[in-house]
């Protein structure tokens, strides 16, 4: 009761001489990468590279900006989903294309046009088309963000935390039709590091870090998005092992932790102990546990796309040669590969937007129920009731010599929220 009691009287003295101003997040060594959602020739997936990160080194990456999916003049033509509230421009509009009303960010589908161009739901809904690769592109991640709150955030800025591997990070954005979007989404990245004292990350040691551990003492402890929480381990490049807010490294939590807020507010010099940081101090992480953890999406989904021509006798594969003019089939398979079951919500080809693909079973694939993964996971497709297969049949070109590339994204959805994408293509030539 005592200590308590201390600690409110110290707290209460820091809020009258105030605390000492200091960066929360070093913005040493950080990285802009711009990706930009337009490209005038159509390509797609959109990716932009950044730099090597240190292997083992915790990064945090700030995502900033916002785009459409659709023309300027659509959002016009065709009006707004109910509910919609869209942005009058993007943060950071494309250039060499008109720019107008926006609808995503990092974090949030927030407005669409209506009139059949988007599927309206019911705004906003989590998880737009951003991935993330640590290792030079090769493969791509989901970009989940660690602070997506439960609605868009006005400055549309949101973060993630990832742990290098000696290898180049990159974004990637992907959109079957990439001519009609604008938006240019911006990504810092920059080693993640702490001020020692700045308890609640706030970039400054004020009296509310003292009130962080008070709290903690008192059997409380809010929880702040991007911020150890008080009493987590954290492993320092130069300081070893410490514990988040027991600024004396004593291995508890008492008023000599707030004392030193205490003395660094009224002005006097940091206490020099040893192998432990001096308030102010950035400490830097490299290990292999992030202070967050993003949130995971319990949906996953995998695509397969075949084609069949008119004179192999059936054999269906991912490049096919066919007669000029003959017809092709088209198989494609979406496998559940999640511990859920999931509903497929929507499968659009970006060679043929109108087409009806149709299971053997259930008609037409959307809608389409699957049962959680049976056991096969990533990477094999091998039939059962989490999978389905649908075809439609399509007119190759006339003339010979033509190839076609044609690209299937399936989007699943668990009903609550989830919902996850795969896309893949066949290759046909006329000969």
């Amino acid at each position: 009761m005592f200590r308590l009691a201390f600690i409110v009287v110290a707290v209460v003295l820091l809020a009258a001489v105030g605390g000492s101003l200091r960066p929360g997040v070093s913005t040493a060594g950080a990285t802009e990468v711009d990706l930009d959602t337009y490209r005038q020739n159509n390509s797609h997936p959109i990716t932009a590279t950044g730099p090597t990160l240190d292997n083992g080194t915790t990064y945090v990456i700030t995502v900033t900006g916002t785009w459409s999916y659709w023309f300027a003049q659509d959002w016009q033509t065709y009006g707004t989903c109910a509910g919609s509230a869209p942005d009058d421009m993007p943060m950071f509009p494309s250039p060499g294309t008109t720019n107008g009303l926006v609808g995503d960010d990092a974090a949030w589908h927030f407005a669409g046009p209506q009139g059949g161009l988007s599927d309206c739901g019911t705004p906003p809904v989590e998880g737009p088309s951003l991935e993330v690769s640590l290792d030079d592109g090769s493969t791509f991640d989901d970009l989940q963000v660690i602070d997506p709150g439960t609605a868009p955030n006005p400055s549309h800025t949101y973060h993630m935390l990832v742990i290098g591997q000696g290898q180049g990070i990159a974004f990637r954005f992907y959109d079957e039709k990439t001519v009609d979007n604008y938006g240019i989404v911006k990504f810092t990245v920059q080693p993640f590091e702490l001020t020692w004292g700045d308890n609640d990350c706030s970039g400054q040691i004020t009296p509310a870090d003292a009130l962080e551990t008070a709290l903690h003492m008192a059997g409380v402890d809010p929880v702040i998005q991007s911020c150890p929480a008080i009493g987590q381990t954290l492993p320092t490049a130069s300081f070893g092992e410490r514990t988040w807010g027991d600024l004396d490294c004593s291995g508890q939590f008492d008023a000599p932790d707030i004392l030193l807020i205490l003395e660094d507010a009224a002005g006097l010099p940091p206490a020099n102990l040893q192998d432990c940081p001096a308030l102010g101090i950035i400490v830097a992480l490299t290990d292999a546990t992030p202070t967050a953890t993003p949130p995971s999406n319990p949906v996953s989904v995998e695509v397969g796309k075949l084609a069949d021509g008119d004179d192999d006798g059936g054999a269906f594969s991912n490049s096919e040669t066919v007669s000029p003019g003959s017809q092709v089939t088209y198989l494609v398979t979406i496998d559940n590969d999640s511990d859920v079951p999931v509903t497929i919500e929507s499968l659009v080809d970006d060679t043929y937007p109108d087409v009806d693909c149709e299971t053997d079973q259930a008609g037409a694939a959307i809608g389409a129920a699957l049962a959680p993964d049976d056991g096969d996971g990533p990477g094999v497709i091998d039939g059962g009731a989490d999978e389905v297969q649908c075809t439609f049949v399509e007119t190759a070109p006339g003339d010979a010599g033509v190839q076609v590339t044609d690209t299937v994204t399936a989007t699943v959805t668990d009903g609550v929220g989830h919902d996850a994408s795969d896309h893949d293509d066949a290759t046909i030539t006329t000969s």
